[in-house]
């Protein structure tokens, strides 16, 4: 074998573990993306879980017991009667704030409620008084997932 050919066998070496090397990092990346899709749709499921017990509330506390005629006689204050434990929470506002960690076998998710009421004409603003809607935000993160899955719910009376 002569010396051009030492060098072709080299360079055929050189160009098989360079696209190794770059199968290997594709493979990897692949796997990651999947992995990151699969803690993704988890935080998603685990949301809309909470969306789903939270809307099969009442709508309101003054909604429970009778039938206002006028969004002034529901609830001032978003959040539980004081009383109250989450297996108790009977109407909607009384999720806001609430804080939890699920744990599954993707890891540890970290869950949180906020309701507000929300101008009927244009729900991206709040009311600072009550109204006929309420937004439901839930926000779930877990140190496995880039970013936190932020779902939103509105529920109308």
């Amino acid at each position: 074998m002569g010396g051009n050919h030492i060098i072709l066998v080299i360079g055929a070496v050189v160009l098989t573990a360079t696209l190794i090397v770059n199968s290997t990092k594709q493979i990897n990346s692949s796997s990651e993306r999947t992995a990151e899709a699969g803690k993704i749709t988890t935080a998603i499921s685990i949301g809309q879980k909470f969306i789903k017990e939270i809307s099969s509330k009442s709508f309101d506390e003054n909604c429970i017991a009778s039938i206002p005629t006028d969004s002034t006689g529901f609830s001032n204050l978003l959040k539980s009667d004081g009383n109250e434990v989450y297996n108790t929470f009977d109407d909607v506002d009384d999720f806001n704030n609430y804080q939890t960690t699920v744990n599954n076998d993707m890891g540890a998710y970290n869950l949180k409620v906020g309701v507000s009421y929300v101008r009927s004409i244009n729900l991206e603003y709040k009311s600072t008084i009550p109204t006929r809607t309420k937004k439901i935000s839930v926000y779930v993160s877990s140190i496995s997932l880039i970013d936190t899955v932020k779902l939103y719910y509105y529920t109308a009376y």
